[in-house]
């Protein structure tokens, strides 16, 4: 259920291999957009910060953080980054696409704008999941809410949005992997079903 994949680190990509599709989000200091890699389908969401205003903030050491935190991670329910580069005005971070979106708007969408309990506990429990190997690897992810929680195509949840990580001492405790993409457990359990194009269909872009 999870795209995670072997990262080669040698492929030359840049700018120029995408073609932007339409807006996914925008923050102080960069936006995201949905992007098809050219002579492909594959469609991957690209964060583009400005180098100027993250200098302006004072948001260097945060995306720093994130592209660190991204590079070294590879768990099924922490968003996977493809590639990253940067030209003179911008850093570029290519990551994966998930067509559910904000796990907020999906809750917007449900009767009473909350779930079942059965599915609570599922989506908390991958989110755990998620906490626990980046605690494990020595990072402190700070800034847990819906809108920074994205739902995969396969109905699982994506952890996204590191810039107010912080590193820690990196714990070592036996029998838990930290470098796979499997938690023990989890993979018995399907999850909820939720109409992922539904939760986007009146996605605003802007």
């Amino acid at each position: 259920y999870s795209s995670n994949s072997i990262r080669v680190t040698s492929i030359s990509v840049g700018p120029s291999d995408f073609v932007k599709i339409r807006l996914l989000g925008k923050g102080d200091v960069g936006k995201v957009y949905l992007v098809k890699k050219k002579n492909s389908d594959r469609l991957f969401a690209l964060k583009v910060l400005s180098k100027q205003e993250m200098i302006k903030r004072k948001k260097i050491k945060r995306a720093l953080a994130e592209q660190e935190i991204l590079a070294s991670s590879n768990h099924p329910f922490i968003i996977t980054l493809y590639h990253s580069f940067q030209s003179d005005d911008y850093l570029y971070l290519c990551m994966e696409y998930c067509l559910g979106g904000e796990f907020f708007r999906v809750l917007q969408s449900r009767p009473g704008k909350c779930l079942p309990e059965k599915h609570a506990l599922f989506y908390a429990a991958e989110v755990v999941c998620a906490l626990e190997y980046l605690h494990l690897n020595g990072f402190i992810y700070r800034d847990l809410k819906p809108e920074n929680i994205l739902l995969h195509e396969s109905g699982h949840i994506m952890l996204t949005d590191f810039d107010l990580s912080k590193q820690s001492v990196r714990a070592s405790l036996p029998g838990i992997a930290k470098g796979g993409s499997s938690v023990s457990g989890h993979m018995h359990h399907q999850p909820p079903v939720i109409d992922t194009k539904t939760c986007t269909k009146n996605l605003r872009t802007n």
